[in-house]
């Protein structure tokens, strides 16, 4: 599964539409900040919510934006000399065995 940044945008009425990272953002804001809220919770207008999730949305767009950006631009898996067991081998004669490390230098494998 790729990682992506996604989106969510908030129509007038309060609806939201949710994607990717930025949503797993915004609805961990949303739990957290709505409590928060006068009353401990969003208002029950659909109109009145909707400047609030916006707000919410953006930060989430943006901070999903910025982190997937990071991840996939930086990120890297190292396979080295003392790292085995990174997958299981398909022997049926010795099922899931750890496989052996390379012997080699530190290896950077970027992670996309």
């Amino acid at each position: 599964m790729a990682l992506t940044a996604g989106s969510v945008t908030i129509a007038a009425d309060g609806t939201e539409t949710k994607s990717g990272a930025a949503q797993t953002y915004y609805d961990l804001l949303k739990a957290q900040m709505a409590p928060l809220l006068p009353g401990g919770a969003e208002p029950a207008d659909g109109a009145a919510k909707a400047p609030i999730r916006k707000a919410w949305a953006a930060f989430a767009n943006v901070l999903a934006s910025g982190l997937v950006t990071e991840i996939t631009t930086n990120a890297k898996a190292r396979v080295g000399p003392a790292v085995a067991g990174l997958q299981k081998t398909p022997n049926p004669n010795n099922p899931d065995t750890a496989t052996a490390a390379h012997g080699g230098a530190n290896v950077d494998l970027p992670i996309v």
